[in-house]
């Protein structure tokens, strides 16, 4: 909370359909209107907030919101609608910089693989700052890597294309490290049978973690460059989380890998 309040100029709230602004925000755009016409953050956050706004109205964003199975489903949806409202927060300050959206797009797919630690430098919050790796990893890749790809599906076909996605969103940040990837689909993961058939465990919470957090986890013993490559081989994963009757705790992480050779990268890296 205390890196979300130190963060949070404004925010569209979808279950309510409010935009809420900070209240230095709404009392300088009282003062002011013409504030809305230059090119500064204050104008550009609006912007952004506003784009949820359309995305809601036009595209149903509470409905896809509720239909998230997993924390790397929800993820990458976050990251096609923050990579939207992101793009068109950029396209705005462009616009009114003279910059045309063409030269804003070559711009920013110019330094995709820098946009994050760029993203972080600029970053005031030192409570960001200070949290756990996986923590600014899934604060930070929504707005990152989700702009790169809203970026990449405007250049196949303007808003339509990113408009499009909505109709079959993305489903895991696998699709947002590698669009043009064509993947496998991961088979479905079970806990395995001789845990599920013991009548000593239950299971109290299950999920797909996705490889952003391999990518993280990796990058705790190598340089990022390896562990975003050892990462990619992911196909699928599930944790789950046990109980048994003597009230210890367990945790199973299960996962899946493209080919045996994405297998052995992956255990490589999990010995390190």
């Amino acid at each position: 909370m205390e890196i979300i309040g130190e963060q949070l100029l404004a925010y569209y709230d979808a279950d309510r359909q409010i935009m809420v602004l900070r209240e230095s925000l709404a009392e300088g755009f009282k003062e002011k209107p013409q504030l809305l016409l230059y090119p500064d953050e204050a104008s550009a956050v609006l912007v952004h907030e506003l784009a949820h706004a359309l995305q809601d109205q036009r595209l149903g964003l509470r409905k896809l919101y509720k239909n998230l199975q997993s924390t790397d489903e929800s993820l990458a949806f976050q990251s096609l609608v923050e990579g939207d409202a992101t793009l068109a927060m950029l396209a705005f300050t462009a616009d009114l910089m003279g910059i045309s959206t063409e030269q804003m797009l070559a711009g920013l797919l110019a330094m995709k693989d820098k946009l994050a630690k760029i993203a972080m430098a600029s970053v005031p919050s030192k409570a960001l700052r200070a949290a756990p790796a996986i923590v600014q990893a899934q604060m930070l890749a929504p707005y990152a890597d989700g702009t790169i790809y809203a970026a990449k599906l405007f250049k196949q076909g303007g808003w339509r294309a990113i408009n499009r996605r909505y109709r079959k969103p993305p489903q895991s940040m696998a699709e947002i490290f590698h669009p043009k990837q064509s993947r496998k689909k991961s088979k479905r993961i079970e806990l395995p049978s001789g845990f599920a058939d013991s009548t000593e465990l239950v299971i109290l919470h299950q999920d797909t973690l996705g490889e952003l957090v391999f990518r993280v986890y990796f990058d705790q013993a190598s340089d990022e460059t390896e562990a975003n490559l050892a990462a990619e081989g992911w196909l699928g994963d599930r944790v789950f989380v046990l109980k048994k009757a003597n009230n210890d705790f367990g945790l199973l992480w299960i996962s899946q890998w493209h080919s045996p050779s994405d297998l052995e990268q992956a255990l490589r890296q999990c010995k390190k």
